[in-house]
Protein backbone atom coordinates (compact mmCIF):
# COMPACT_ATOMS: atom_id res chain seq x y z
CA UNK A 1 0.00 0.00 0.00
CA UNK A 2 1.31 3.61 -1.03
CA UNK A 3 0.39 6.70 1.14
CA UNK A 4 0.89 9.65 -1.14
CA UNK A 5 1.51 12.64 0.79
CA UNK A 6 0.70 16.52 -0.49
CA UNK A 7 3.87 17.16 0.97
CA UNK A 8 5.81 14.71 -0.44
CA UNK A 9 4.46 13.58 -3.74
CA UNK A 10 2.30 17.06 -4.16
CA UNK A 11 -0.81 14.81 -4.53
CA UNK A 12 -3.27 17.26 -2.06
CA UNK A 13 -6.73 14.56 -3.28
CA UNK A 14 -7.98 11.77 -6.33
CA UNK A 15 -7.80 15.21 -8.45
CA UNK A 16 -3.77 15.38 -8.48
CA UNK A 17 -3.91 11.83 -10.09
CA UNK A 18 -4.26 10.45 -13.74
CA UNK A 19 -7.57 9.05 -13.12
CA UNK A 20 -10.97 10.67 -14.02
CA UNK A 21 -13.92 9.48 -11.79
CA UNK A 22 -17.56 10.36 -13.39
CA UNK A 23 -21.01 9.25 -12.28
CA UNK A 24 -23.76 10.54 -14.70
CA UNK A 25 -21.53 12.37 -16.17
CA UNK A 26 -20.38 14.78 -13.06
CA UNK A 27 -16.91 14.68 -12.17
CA UNK A 28 -15.87 12.69 -8.39
CA UNK A 29 -14.09 15.24 -6.35
CA UNK A 30 -14.17 14.18 -2.53
CA UNK A 31 -13.67 11.06 -0.77
CA UNK A 32 -13.59 7.54 -2.83
CA UNK A 33 -12.89 4.11 -2.67
CA UNK A 34 -12.67 2.44 -6.10
CA UNK A 35 -11.16 -1.23 -6.83
CA UNK A 36 -11.01 -1.67 -10.29
CA UNK A 37 -9.56 -5.17 -12.04
CA UNK A 38 -7.51 -5.70 -15.60
CA UNK A 39 -6.01 -8.76 -17.20
CA UNK A 40 -2.11 -8.83 -17.42
CA UNK A 41 -1.94 -11.75 -19.38
CA UNK A 42 -3.64 -15.16 -19.54
CA UNK A 43 -2.62 -15.97 -16.15
CA UNK A 44 -2.83 -13.12 -14.48
CA UNK A 45 -4.99 -9.90 -13.39
CA UNK A 46 -4.28 -6.97 -11.45
CA UNK A 47 -6.52 -4.90 -8.83
CA UNK A 48 -6.00 -1.22 -8.23
CA UNK A 49 -7.07 0.43 -5.15
CA UNK A 50 -7.85 3.87 -4.82
CA UNK A 51 -9.12 5.28 -1.41
CA UNK A 52 -8.92 8.27 0.34
CA UNK A 53 -7.90 8.47 3.74
CA UNK A 54 -11.45 8.04 5.36
CA UNK A 55 -11.91 4.69 4.10
CA UNK A 56 -8.08 3.09 5.11
CA UNK A 57 -7.88 1.31 8.12
CA UNK A 58 -4.22 0.72 8.55
CA UNK A 59 -2.08 -0.48 11.53
CA UNK A 60 0.12 1.82 13.21
CA UNK A 61 -0.08 5.17 12.52
CA UNK A 62 -1.03 7.21 9.20
CA UNK A 63 1.97 9.09 7.57
CA UNK A 64 1.03 12.79 8.18
CA UNK A 65 -0.43 15.13 5.24
CA UNK A 66 -1.30 11.46 2.96
CA UNK A 67 -4.16 12.33 0.88
CA UNK A 68 -4.72 9.52 -1.24
CA UNK A 69 -3.82 5.35 -0.71
CA UNK A 70 -2.81 3.14 -4.09
CA UNK A 71 -2.52 -0.74 -3.44
CA UNK A 72 -1.70 -2.50 -6.53
CA UNK A 73 -1.81 -6.28 -6.29
CA UNK A 74 -1.28 -8.93 -9.23
CA UNK A 75 -2.54 -12.29 -8.94
CA UNK A 76 -2.89 -15.35 -10.73
CA UNK A 77 -6.60 -16.31 -11.87
CA UNK A 78 -8.17 -19.13 -10.55
CA UNK A 79 -6.82 -22.76 -11.66
CA UNK A 80 -3.18 -21.43 -12.54
CA UNK A 81 -0.83 -23.65 -11.73
CA UNK A 82 2.98 -25.12 -12.45
CA UNK A 83 5.75 -27.24 -11.17
CA UNK A 84 8.23 -25.02 -13.02
CA UNK A 85 10.55 -22.65 -11.52
CA UNK A 86 11.08 -21.14 -15.08
CA UNK A 87 7.34 -20.23 -15.53
CA UNK A 88 7.38 -18.88 -11.79
CA UNK A 89 10.40 -16.73 -12.46
CA UNK A 90 8.63 -15.37 -15.41
CA UNK A 91 5.35 -14.43 -13.54
CA UNK A 92 7.31 -12.93 -10.86
CA UNK A 93 9.31 -11.24 -13.39
CA UNK A 94 5.76 -9.93 -15.29
CA UNK A 95 3.68 -9.43 -12.33
CA UNK A 96 6.60 -6.68 -10.92
CA UNK A 97 6.37 -5.13 -14.11
CA UNK A 98 2.65 -4.72 -14.26
CA UNK A 99 2.67 -3.92 -10.68
CA UNK A 100 4.72 -1.25 -11.62
CA UNK A 101 3.11 0.14 -14.79
CA UNK A 102 -0.30 0.40 -13.33
CA UNK A 103 1.21 2.40 -10.44
CA UNK A 104 2.89 5.07 -12.66
CA UNK A 105 -0.29 5.15 -14.79
CA UNK A 106 -1.68 7.02 -12.11
CA UNK A 107 0.88 9.84 -11.68
CA UNK A 108 0.85 12.43 -13.96
CA UNK A 109 3.63 13.23 -16.50
CA UNK A 110 4.23 16.37 -14.05
CA UNK A 111 4.09 14.52 -11.09
CA UNK A 112 6.84 12.01 -12.27
CA UNK A 113 8.88 14.68 -13.50
CA UNK A 114 8.90 16.78 -10.11
CA UNK A 115 9.60 13.65 -8.65
CA UNK A 116 12.68 12.66 -10.59
CA UNK A 117 14.16 15.99 -9.84
CA UNK A 118 13.87 15.54 -5.92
Amino acid sequence: MNALRADVHRIKSVLDLNLELKVAGEKIEGNVNVNFTEAVKNDSACTVRIATPEFIQVQGAVPPNTSVYVDVDVFTKDGFSTGSRETVIAWINDAHTAEKENFFQLLTDQTISELKER
